[in-house]
């Protein structure tokens, strides 16, 4: 790692930004580490830390958290265990808990392997010592304390200490019950002083208890003793727990041996944990600054869009994010009035350029490319010391000298009011030479100023460009908005005037003012008035436009919407005149059996020609289907041969002749003259206009027509289906005729794409009324007779129209 040099970090307020990337890690380690982050010494470190913190942002996206509870810093307890001490219990626990941890992210690291590699790289490889883990979590129990398995000798010892003490206990208590000795007692309970069981005695009557005094109350009143029966089993209890408190500390002390024998990997996975941490606490930055991405640029150039100061953004102050391009080797001068955010602006690019080389996401809204500077030179502030006898020019003038030295084509400078504090006219002078000579040294510069000269340079020297903020003279207020290209005026005297000082005195200054430069001045601010007015007219335009586009997306949403509503209604109507139509049916077929009851056959004919018409004028209202995936027919499109989609009837037709006045379209043996607007071209993946899937089956052909059994056009696959087959064999023929019809009826209602009717061969009988039925149906398309597996001529196929 770099060091940033400490000149540019107080300068730039990079402790700053240091403090909030601690303030989001997760342990203590962690934010340490972030104060402490300097830069990288490569490029491809840095590039793969802003990798990282990106796939980081993107698991978190996923709700995939880098967790880090339980991790706690164990320097103090590595240092303790290196200088052979003994480790508690609640040491090895915190050891133990931390590399659960560590075991955690490794195991997320594994999941994120595919699809996050350099995210999952950075997880898997820690060290999680499972071994000093396991040997730790084995010898405690779920609340922390030392299990009595943790060794052979530990539960035994526990067991006895127990056991006296209950011994201890019972003879306690039969004593409370005595009543003679409840007679001298000050109350019926017992206690403990350093371990020994002991009665509280009234100090008046310790002389007739046999036993040892071992303490006494604040009062005096009360002596603590241990009676005779117990001294014995609280000697016994004194030496088991002795005995059982060496057991605990050898148990630790192995433990500790584990933990003193991996102290240098557990050091390793220590800080592999903090730079998790810092990993996550910048992705997390990242996000609340919400970071586009950003790249390294291979030739030099500088490209930051949406820049805004980190810092303000964190504190919720409402930022004017601003574009800076330059071109390697080139220096931007930043000129406009005081307060106009000249210096916010290139101390955001120096810490935009410290970001990056601390593998940090720089604070841009858009996709960004920055050079990987190998030093940021500075030079803004007051430096003056009384102390070293330094001005506030000398204190300058000292660190540009340092700056000329270090600069060169790999540097970034920010110059804020370069030599100022001295005499104007030589002061301009001299900082067009400084960056002049830092121009020569190939450096990038960014400098702020209101020295004619240096706004005047880069009408002279290509390697110089002009940038101004904005100021609304209107209202006294800057705009923080950079305008490239473009210098500045100080608009000194127009704020002045504005704020209300006498005009006597604004008309003396500006006569005391070099007429150039007065001229040059009222130049810049006219230009800056007409720019604002263009600005302004630009914003009203594109609000206008966002209007209207807004108000045709609503249009088309509610056009979209009636068409919708209007396609349910009819479709309702027609689903209504369907299940009357059935009802119809119903009793056709109850007036039938009557009418046969009394032979009027002929008044059974006319019901069942009325029914039909009925019929025929539903199938006519059917709401005509969607159409395929097309798009308009333009005029260079429309040729003989190829393939349209036609409203008028509900399917595919081929273009038969184009002129002027239209075109015409055949559809079987129907031809029909349309405009080309009602006409479209549909879509295909094979690039050449075709039908979909229900317009090839069902394209228009005149009943009429009957084509043979043999004929093998896709137009004319039928895909054999139970639910669509009607099996009339066996039926006498005005049984067939009531059969079928109420099986048309409900393919039309089922919106049957196709059916397939088995009449057999027989007299041909049954065959003629089929086909002469199915060719009256309105709603019908066109017949075929079966194929070769179909049942040939013993099968009608037909096909609804689309």
């Amino acid at each position: 790692m770099v060091q940033i040099l400490p000149k540019t970090s107080s300068d730039l307020g990079w402790s700053d930004v240091l403090e909030e990337l601690a303030g989001r890690c997760q342990t203590e380690r962690g934010a340490h580490r972030a104060r402490a982050t300097d830069g990288y010494e490569r490029r491809e470190d840095a590039q793969r830390r802003i990798e990282v913190v990106q796939q980081c942002r993107l698991a978190a996206d996923e709700n995939i958290r880098l967790s880090l509870d339980g991790v706690t810093d164990l320097r103090p307890v590595l240092s303790r265990v290196d200088k052979g001490g003994v480790l508690t219990s609640e040491d090895l626990l915190a050891v133990a808990a931390t590399l659960r941890a560590a075991s955690g992210l490794r195991r997320q690291g594994r999941t994120l392997a595919e699809n996050r590699p350099a995210l999952a790289e950075l997880l898997t490889g820690i060290n999680v010592l499972s071994d000093v883990r396991v040997a730790i979590d084995d010898c405690f129990d779920d609340s922390g304390d030392l299990a009595d398995h943790a060794s052979p000798e530990l539960g035994q010892l526990r067991d006895r200490a127990r056991n006296l003490r209950e011994e201890a206990i019972r003879r306690l208590r039969e004593m409370l019950a005595d009543p003679v000795v409840q007679h001298r007692l000050q109350d019926d309970y017992y206690t403990d002083r350093d371990g020994r069981y002991v009665l509280p005695v009234k100090a008046e009557l310790r002389h007739e208890v046999k036993g040892i005094v071992l303490g006494s109350s604040a009062s005096g009143a009360t002596v603590f003793m241990e009676p005779e029966a117990v001294i014995d089993v609280n000697n016994r209890i004194k030496l088991a727990t002795a005995e059982l408190e060496r057991e605990v500390r050898r148990i630790l002390a192995g433990l500790s041996d584990l933990v003193r024998m991996e102290r240098s990997e557990l050091i390793s996975t220590l800080e592999r944990l903090a730079l998790i941490d810092v990993v996550g606490a910048s992705a997390r930055l990242a996000e609340d600054l919400g970071c586009a991405e950003v790249s390294f640029s291979d030739h030099g150039q500088l490209d930051l869009r949406g820049l805004r100061h980190p810092l303000m953004v964190l504190a919720g102050t409402e930022v004017v994010p601003n574009d800076v391009r330059l071109t390697p080797g080139s220096t931007l001068v930043v000129t406009g009035p005081n307060t106009g955010g000249k210096t916010v602006l290139i101390k955001t690019v120096g810490l935009c350029a410290l970001m990056v080389r601390a593998g940090l996401v720089p604070s841009c809204l858009g996709q960004s490319r920055i050079p990987f500077y190998d030093v940021v030179l500075t030079d803004m502030g007051d430096d003056q010391s009384i102390t070293r006898s330094l001005s506030t020019f000398s204190a300058h003038m000292t660190n540009v000298g340092r700056l000329l030295d270090l600069a060169d084509s790999a540097a970034l400078v920010l110059l804020d009011e370069v030599a100022v504090g001295t005499d104007p006219v030589q002061g301009a002078a001299l900082a067009r030479a400084i960056v002049e000579a830092l121009a020569d040294r190939e450096a990038m510069v960014l400098v702020t100023t209101h020295y004619a000269q240096l706004k005047e340079l880069p009408t002279k020297d290509p390697r110089f460009v002009n940038a101004s903020m904005g100021f609304d003279l209107e209202r006294i207020r800057p705009t923080y908005e950079m305008i490239p290209n473009a210098p500045g005026s100080s608009s000194a005297l127009s704020v002045a005037r504005k704020l209300g000082l006498p005009s006597e005195l604004l008309e003396r200054a500006a006569g005391l003012l070099d007429p150039a430069a007065a001229k040059l001045d009222r130049l810049l601010e006219q230009l800056e008035v007409e720019r604002r007015a263009l600005a302004s007219g630009q914003q009203d335009l594109e609000a206008e436009r966002t209007s209207v586009a807004r108000r045709r997306a609503e249009l088309d949403k509610a056009e979209r919407a009636m068409e919708e509503q209007r396609k349910a209604f009819r479709k309702r109507g027609y689903d209504e005149a369907v299940t009357a139509l059935r009802g119809a049916r119903d009793e056709l077929d109850r007036s039938r059996k009557r009418l046969r009851m009394v032979r009027r056959e002929d008044d059974l004919a006319a019901e069942e020609r009325q029914i039909n018409s009925r019929a025929n004028d539903v199938a006519q209202h059917a709401p005509p289907p969607d159409a395929p995936p097309s798009r308009p027919a333009k005029a260079a499109e429309l040729a003989v041969g190829i393939e349209v989609w036609v409203a008028q009837l509900g399917g595919l037709a081929r273009v038969v002749s184009v002129d002027r006045s239209g075109i015409s379209v055949q559809a079987g043996a129907l031809k029909l003259r349309v405009e080309p607007d009602d006409v479209r071209i549909p879509n295909s993946p094979s690039g050449r206009p075709s039908a979909g899937p229900r317009a090839q089956k069902n394209a228009y052909k005149p009943p009429g027509h009957m084509p043979t059994g043999t004929q093998d056009s896709e137009e004319l696959n039928h895909f054999r289906e139970p639910q669509t087959t009607c099996d009339l064999r066996g039926l006498r023929v005005d049984e067939a005729e009531e059969h079928l019809a109420r099986f048309l009826d409900r393919m039309i209602l089922e919106e049957a794409a196709s059916v397939l009717i088995i009449h057999g061969h027989g007299t041909g009988a049954l065959r003629k009324m089929v086909r002469q039925q199915l060719g009256s149906t309105a709603s019908m398309g066109q017949l075929r007779g079966g194929r070769r597996g179909e049942g040939g001529d013993g099968v009608t196929v037909a096909f609804f129209r689309s």
